[in-house]
């Protein structure tokens, strides 16, 4: 505890309550402490988190949360109980008292993979970006100056479209330049389970350290909830500002290699990631997720489905490549392969082996979980 903690009374009979609760943590804690610890020591060390993806993961996330938890105390301030509690409403009103953070932490109720699968993408579309611009600066093109020439095309959809993404860009880094992962960017499903997650650290708070009323709770956080998702719009979603620019471009014809080349080489990765979806006719998540695999096979077998050249294909490869982790034999060795499914692999190939990746991704995952359970059927 700092000097600058305010200390709270606690109802009467909460502290023997709350001794057990801290008690039955610890001994939680050390058993996932030792979880963890055989998780992290047999794991394969491609798949481990460097120490700075996990730094910028467990910041993007305790700002989402902390961002979400605002959002929905500034709606229950206004509203009984909170409204009739003088220490509530002065809890719920200081940006520096954390309550739905701490809590959230020491459960497992964030454990969701479509979660990790957002902070993921977002860690690395940072890192990659911000490595690619550092290694192919292009005097003035450079720094975004394609995407500024897009907001004066003569055709005013692109125009729109591109001035429509830069707008919904700007909201993805703090004012340090550091990657933010935004409520407004979480898809729908996700977005409504963490705020519900939140509502119910709040409700803990209210009835364990305030002994409020749960029914009353209740009523509070579902009408902060359903305020707070009244405004979400799936349009304003930098995918969404993103796919649409790149059907624009497709439909004027300029959705094209070198194009795509270009907004590779200046990190604008989210339109490049949906000019190869729209291209591919896949969904911008499965490209996403080629784009971070340190194998790049499923990447050439994309980029040799959508038709483009072999020399600015194996270029573009080797430009990810070092950016991402400079040159060596691992990354030769890859590009000997991507070269070689270029010449071996006709366009129709390629397409037929990337079909799947063209579904919907709960379809794909149930099929998935049928193949895995099949065993034993008649």
């Amino acid at each position: 505890m700092s000097a600058s903690d305010t200390v709270r009374p606690m109802p009467t009979g909460a502290h023997a309550d709350r001794l057990l609760a801290d008690a039955a943590r610890a001994a939680d804690g050390a058993r996932a402490r030792l979880t963890g610890a055989l998780n992290d020591l047999f794991r394969t060390p491609e798949y481990r988190l460097s120490d700075r993806d996990h730094a910028t993961m467990t910041r993007m996330l305790a700002v989402l949360v902390d961002t979400i938890e605002h959002d929905l105390r500034a709606h229950l301030i206004g509203l009984p109980p909170i409204s009739n509690s003088v220490e509530l409403k002065d809890e719920f009103t200081d940006r520096d008292f954390p309550i739905a953070g701490p809590r959230l932490g020491r459960s497992r109720v964030m454990r969701d993979a479509d979660l990790a699968v957002q902070l993921l993408r977002h860690c690395d579309e940072h890192h990659i970006g911000r490595a690619l611009r550092a290694a192919y600066r292009r005097g003035e093109a450079a720094a975004g100056g394609l995407m500024e020439r897009l907001t004066s095309h003569d055709d005013t959809a692109i125009a729109d479209a591109a001035a429509a993404l830069l707008v919904a860009e700007s909201r993805r880094w703090d004012r340090f330049g550091d990657p933010v992962l935004n409520r407004a960017d979480l898809p729908i499903e996700l977005q409504h389970r963490m705020t519900w997650w939140i509502a119910a650290a709040l409700r803990d708070h209210m009835l364990h350290e305030h002994e409020i009323d749960p029914a009353a709770a209740d009523r509070a956080l579902v009408t902060a909830v359903t305020a707070v998702m009244a405004g979400y719009d799936e349009r304003e979603t930098v995918d969404a500002r993103a796919h649409e620019l790149a059907l624009r471009l497709a439909r004027a014809e300029s959705l094209d290699d070198t194009l795509l080349v270009a907004l590779l080489y200046e990190g604008q990765l989210s339109v490049w990631v949906a000019g190869l979806a729209v291209r591919a006719l896949l969904d911008t998540a499965a490209v996403w997720t080629m784009l971070a695999d340190a194998d790049v096979s499923r990447l050439t077998l994309l980029l040799r489905s959508i038709g483009m050249e072999r020399h600015i294909a194996l270029g573009l490869l080797a430009g990810l490549f070092a950016a991402r982790t400079g040159s060596g034999a691992v990354n030769d060795r890859q590009l000997a392969r991507a070269a070689t499914a270029f010449d071996d692999l006709s366009i129709d190939q390629a397409r037929a082996a990337i079909r799947a990746w063209g579904v919907d991704d709960h379809y794909r995952r149930a099929i998935a979980g049928l193949d895995a359970g099949g065993d034993g059927r008649a």
